[in-house]
């Protein structure tokens, strides 16, 4: 049996790595299903399916807490600017206001993790507790 190949690194389509934030009343979290419905929709509203495509969109499960609303997407290095526009759009969430912040993008997942969503997490949490 015959195995195909996969792309070398070279052909491949570099990534990117934003950080996002959901800043919305209360203090109700907001599930991954809903944030992950959220960002799709608001790229099929602006670019359609075959835009939507070139996204490559990922958000994984372990890098997004629920609590502080705060994740990772991952996304190809060319459509970060249509990303960010797309996240730019959303307004509300489940039918309650929120707004997509984007706190920052990296080129690697390690960095991402910590220069923008570390951070993030200790400072929300040090504004609940005072």
């Amino acid at each position: 049996m015959t195995r195909l190949n996969p792309l070398p690194p070279s052909m491949r389509e570099r990534e990117r790595w934003v950080v996002f934030r959901v800043i919305m009343e209360g203090d109700d979290p907001l599930p991954l299903n809903k944030a992950v419905n959220t960002i799709w929709k608001a790229c099929m509203e602006n670019f359609g399916t075959v835009g939507c495509a070139k996204f490559m969109l990922w958000v994984p499960s372990n890098l997004y807490d629920e609590k502080k609303r705060a994740g990772i997407i991952r996304c190809t290095s060319k459509t970060v600017e249509n990303l960010r526009f797309a996240l730019s759009t959303i307004k509300e969430v489940d039918g309650k206001p929120a707004v997509f912040h984007v706190l920052g993008v990296s080129g690697t997942i390690k960095r991402a993790k910590k220069k923008f969503l570390e951070k993030v997490l200790k400072q929300t949490a040090v504004t609940h507790d005072e």
